[in-house]
């Protein structure tokens, strides 16, 4: 495919943008899946809480931030790729309160069995909530290069 169609299809292209509407309890010690429960916008209906499953091939930029609810030891979040995690993240020095992790990167989704999830992670020793407030908890991503 030429230069010129792959741009004039990067319109029409997958995107989403998720948000936790309610909390999700991460066990300590345990990869957890976090739920994401609003949709800003799903141009092509890829998105369901908590799995993206976009039906075009290609690369995607994927990003997440999660938001733990107090203080919290070793906050991560991971996106996982049909259950095996592809991008790793770590919390943002300075956010020590309610820390925050973020991760991001590209990943190759073949457009019809491969889909995409968020994971946290803590070693609090006892459950953490994630903060369920639109800035905070949030699953985006777009599609950057068809396949």
């Amino acid at each position: 495919m030429g230069k010129a169609r792959e741009i004039a299809r990067l319109p029409n292209a997958p995107s989403f943008s998720a948000y936790a509407l309610s909390t999700t309890s991460l066990t300590s010690g345990t990869q957890t899946r976090v739920n994401f429960g609003a949709e800003e916008f799903d141009t092509n209906s890829n998105f369901s809480s908590p799995r993206f499953t976009p039906t075009v091939a290609g690369y995607y930029q994927l990003n997440a931030r999660v938001q733990f609810n107090g203080s919290t030891v070793n906050p991560q979040i991971y996106i996982q790729k049909n259950g095996f995690q592809v991008l790793a993240g770590n919390f943002i020095p300075g956010t020590f309160t309610n820390p925050v992790a973020t991760v991001n990167g590209v990943v190759y989704l073949n457009g019809s069995t491969d889909y995409a999830e968020v994971f946290g992670y803590h070693l609090t020793g006892s459950a953490v909530n994630t903060l369920a407030v639109q800035d905070a908890t949030r699953f985006d991503g777009c599609l950057i290069r068809v396949a």
